[in-house]
């Protein structure tokens, strides 16, 4: 996601059982080497930026927040302990499970149509689907029952772009068995500015 795009903010509404997270969020990528990014997270739920180094392998490096810096296992306990990247973790792995083995599977999506849109200079085509039926039974790989009630999702790429990305997603529904055991989730979100790598 870093690579493709340097910079995304969106609108969030995140909830497992009765734990509810709504939050604006925004990551810039303040600079890119050839095995490092340094990011800047903005997020409505903590008072100051936080700017995190990661590698391009996905190892996270180091953490500053608030002027306190975090390395290593500090680091990775402070991100675990945080809800920085819960956002694009979410979007992106909802969005490409959701993307991969539902939408492109026609037993349960289908689109419904484009729709045009312009975020700051970009201006690129979505395509919006939606679940064939609900309540919508789904597989998943980790061994979960996955029960969707609510299933709509956007999908576009933006013109210099090479990776698609879930821009407007709703998904309501219910996991039983798997590694999370039995959860209920809430996952909206609407992604608000994206600037291509």
């Amino acid at each position: 996601m870093l690579s493709a795009y340097s910079s995304i903010g969106g609108n969030f509404q995140i909830t497992l059982n009765s734990a509810s997270y709504t939050f604006t969020s925004s990551y810039t990528t303040l600079y890119s080497s050839a095995t490092t990014f340094k990011v800047s997270i903005v997020s409505s739920d903590y008072a100051s930026a936080t700017t995190m180094w990661l590698l391009k392998n996905g190892t996270l490096v180091g953490i500053n927040y608030a002027g306190f810096n975090y390395t290593g296992a500090a680091a990775v306990q402070f991100y675990q302990g945080s809800r920085l990247f819960t956002a694009w973790g979410t979007q992106t792995v909802f969005g490409q499970q959701l993307t991969t083995d539902y939408i492109y599977a026609t037993a349960y999506f289908h689109s419904t149509g484009t729709t045009p849109v312009t975020l700051g200079a970009n201006t690129f085509t979505l395509t919006n689907y939606a679940a064939n039926s609900l309540p919508e039974t789904v597989p998943s790989c980790a061994g979960a029952g996955i029960t969707l009630t609510t299933a709509s999702m956007s999908i576009g790429t933006p013109n210099g772009a090479n990776y698609p990305f879930p821009f407007d997603v709703d998904v309501v529904g219910s996991s039983t068995g798997g590694m999370m055991g039995n959860v209920t989730f809430t996952i909206t979100s609407q992604i608000t500015s994206i600037i291509v790598a």
